[in-house]
C-alpha cells in the first residue's frame, strides 16, 4: 500500500522529466534510504519497507512507458529495468533470485515489444500477448486490485476453517484443493462487486474532477502566459 500513496507523486516527477530520467531519481533515492538504513542497523526481515522493492515496482513503471516508444529508446527501457531489476534490496539475494527477475523482466518486456523480435520468438510472443489481451485477462486485470485487497479477508478464515477441521482427516493437496475452490469464486465475485460499486464511479468521478480542472485552469494559465 505504500507504493499507492507514493505513485502521485512519481508520476508528477514523470511529467516534470520524463519515464528514464525520473526512474533514475526514484531509485536513486531509494538506494540513498537502504544504506541509511544499513548504517542505522535498521532492518527488515522481509522487504515490506517500500525503498527495498521500489526498484520492482520501477520496472513496471518501465514497462508501462515503453508502450509507445521507438525502438531505440525501448532498448534504454529494457536496459534500465534489468538494471534496476538486479539491485540487491529486499530479502535474501542469490544468483538463483537474480536470473528469475532478469528473466521475468525480459519476459514482459518481450511481450509488449514482440514486433521488434525476430522469426519465431516475435511469432510466439505476439501469440502470448493476444491471448493475454482477450476481454476474460482483462477483466482480470480490472479486478485485479480488489483482489489484492480482499483475498486475505476471505483466504485466512477459510483456510483456517478448513485446517481445523479437516486437518489430519485430508491430505494438504485436498485441503488446498477444497480452500481455492472457496475462496477463489468468492474473491472474484467480491471483487467484480467492489470494482462495479466503487472503482468505476470512483474513476469517473476522477476523471470528472481533473476535466473540470482543466477546463478551470486553462484561462488562468492563458493570462499568465499573455502577461509574460
Amino acid at each position: 500500500m505504500q507504493f499507492y500513496a507514493v505513485f502521485p507523486a512519481v508520476m508528477l516527477l514523470v511529467r516534470r522529466l520524463d519515464w528514464i530520467r525520473s526512474a533514475l531519481v526514484v531509485a536513486a533515492i531509494g538506494c540513498v534510504i537502504v544504506f541509511a538504513m544499513r548504517l542505522l542497523s535498521i532492518h527488515f526481515p522481509m522487504p515490506s519497507f517500500l525503498p527495498l522493492k521500489m526498484q520492482i515496482f520501477l520496472c513496471g513503471m518501465l514497462l508501462a512507458g515503453v508502450v509507445h516508444q521507438s525502438q531505440p529508446r525501448s532498448i534504454l527501457y529494457l536496459a534500465l529495468a534489468l538494471l534496476l531489476a538486479a539491485l540487491p534490496f529486499g530479502g535474501d539475494q542469490g544468483l538463483g533470485k537474480l536470473l528469475v527477475r532478469e528473466a521475468l523482466v525480459a519476459g514482459f518486456f518481450a511481450l509488449v515489444l514482440y514486433r521488434m523480435l525476430p522469426g519465431r520468438a516475435g511469432t510466439l510472443a505476439r501469440a502470448i500477448a493476444v491471448t493475454l489481451s482477450n476481454r476474460f485477462f482483462h477483466l482480470m486485470g480490472e479486478l485485479s486490485f480488489s483482489i489484492y485487497l480482499i483475498h486475505l479477508l476471505v483466504l485466512q478464515p477459510v483456510a483456517a476453517f478448513v485446517i481445523s477441521e479437516f486437518g489430519h482427516e485430508l491430505s494438504a493437496p485436498l485441503r488446498f484443493a477444497i480452500v481455492v475452490a472457496v475462496v477463489l469464486p468468492t474473491v472474484t465475485l467480491l471483487s467484480w462487486i467492489t470494482y462495479t460499486l466503487i472503482e468505476v464511479p470512483g474513476q469517473k468521478a476522477g476523471r470528472f474532477v481533473v476535466q473540470r480542472f482543466g477546463r478551470k485552469t486553462a484561462p488562468v494559465l492563458e493570462g499568465i502566459k499573455r502577461s509574460a
